[in-house]
């Protein structure tokens, strides 16, 4: 397990009793409209924090990882024009050898 994962956990529960203690300022116990309005906007800007820094943050770490480790692979690049080349003069070898091999068996 990645030491990361457990770190990201414990932020995530975090954000979620933050969250949860929002959740009491919604019953009849704040009578303020006003009030409410203002815990529902922190309530939004406290669900969006924890999208964008634990979770959005180590997706685009991630993901930037893996491309840096891709493009600087040993393996050779293929240039997409050369491979589809190379296909089609198989399935034309392909063809031949199926046309030659039906002629010869006549």
């Amino acid at each position: 397990m990645d030491p990361w994962d457990n770190k990201l956990a414990f932020i995530n529960e975090c954000f979620f009793l933050v969250l949860g203690y929002h959740m009491f300022m919604f019953t009849d116990y704040n009578n303020s409209p006003a009030a409410k309005n203002n815990v529902g906007w922190s309530f939004v800007m406290v669900s969006i924090a924890n999208f964008l820094f634990p979770n959005l943050y180590l997706v685009v770490t991630q993901l930037v990882s893996e491309v840096y480790t891709n493009f600087r692979s040993n393996e050779e690049v293929i240039n997409p024009k050369e491979a589809y080349k190379n296909h089609c003069r198989k399935e034309r070898l392909d063809l031949i050898q199926k046309y030659k091999f039906h002629v010869q068996a006549q």
